[in-house]
């Protein structure tokens, strides 16, 4: 449940408590959820869901910025 709040992070606090709570209710990790919801493809999950980034809030915010630039340029 923990890299919920890296989606709360990436796609906003509502998104985050609807996936933790998906997750949850599905026996699903988190990372199954967001792919499930349809909410991250496959590689941003990978990218974003990387549990190291929970102890590295400068690395996680790095990762998040590049990925929302990315996302505006296409």
């Amino acid at each position: 449940m923990a890299l919920a709040t890296v989606v709360a992070a990436t796609l906003g606090y509502p998104e985050g408590v609807r996936v933790a709570k998906y997750a949850q209710q599905h026996n699903l990790s988190v990372a199954d959820a967001v792919l499930d919801m349809g909410v991250m493809t496959k590689e941003e999950a990978a990218l974003l869901l990387d549990p190291a980034l929970l102890v590295s809030p400068e690395k996680m915010s790095e990762v998040i910025a590049q990925w929302k630039a990315a996302k505006k340029h296409a």
